[in-house]
């Protein structure tokens, strides 16, 4: 009869440590807290029910199996950098839209998407190294965002006469190559599709680049810098640009010589 009432005791004991627990959680997460009685919880807050009883072999209370999980602030803040990267594609569509126009007006709201567009490639790197967020996800989509960013670029400075067609269709081969085929072939061989540090030097370089044309194009069309000048000076940027993006090339091609299927 001792031992009967002792072990009683410890269950009563066992099960009031789970609520009281279970009554903390529901008062630090009250959006949890059902107000109006269910079926799951039939007399609301007020009065918890009592939950199968799961006791260690020492008699402390595990947590029961029913608690409502807590949301992870880790999975929003993984999200961030590949909303960054994507928000890129919708600043170049901008910029294709308002280059075109010829205004100082549009043009200066042009430089401020580049500038707004190269900030987001510095912070979607870092805010996904410091939430520990890289994933094989977010290695695609930074690179794909900054091409469909410059191409929309390109595109508005061939359309207004500052990019010549056969730079258009060079930058588009060496892209359409990069993803086409190289990167799949890294996904195939299980490479890691990262930047190399030549790519971040092409797209530091296309930056700065993309920056000093539509600085350019601004003084031109305030009456500061001839048209033909103007012409001349962006077609040799361009030109730079697009052989430095070529150039990266053998960077990306290297690793898929080394790796065992390579050989």
């Amino acid at each position: 009869m001792l031992n009967f009432t002792l072990a009683t005791d410890t269950i009563t004991s066992s099960q009031e440590k789970i609520n009281m627990l279970r009554d903390l959680f529901f008062r630090a997460h009250p959006m949890r807290c059902p107000q109006e009685p269910s079926r799951r919880f039939p007399t609301g807050c007020a009065a918890p029910i009592p939950l199968p009883l799961l006791t260690n072999p020492g008699g402390s209370p595990k947590i029961p199996l029913e608690m409502p999980e807590t949301p992870s602030p880790q999975r929003s803040a993984s999200l961030l950098p590949n909303i960054l990267s994507l928000s890129r594609i919708l600043l170049g569509v901008a910029v294709l839209l308002l280059l075109p126009r010829l205004e100082a007006a549009t043009t200066a709201v042009c430089l401020g998407l580049v500038l707004v567009s190269a900030l987001t490639d510095y912070l979607d790197g870092r805010i996904a190294r410091r939430t520990r967020s890289v994933s094989r996800l977010g290695k695609w989509i930074d690179p794909i965002s900054d091409f469909a960013f410059f191409l929309f670029i390109y595109i508005s400075f061939y359309r207004v006469g500052l990019m010549p067609l056969v730079l258009l269709l060079l930058f588009l081969a060496r892209e359409l190559t990069m993803y086409g085929v190289i990167r799949t072939l890294y996904t195939i061989r299980r490479l890691d599709p990262g930047a190399r540090l030549a790519g971040k030097v092409k797209t530091a370089l296309q930056i700065l680049g993309t920056t000093g044309v539509v600085l350019l194009l601004m003084l031109s069309l305030r009456g500061l810098l001839g048209w033909g000048a103007l012409r001349t000076a962006t077609v040799v940027i361009l030109s730079v640009l697009i052989a430095v993006s070529l150039g990266s090339l053998p960077w990306y091609v290297l690793p898929l010589v080394r790796s065992p299927r390579g050989r």
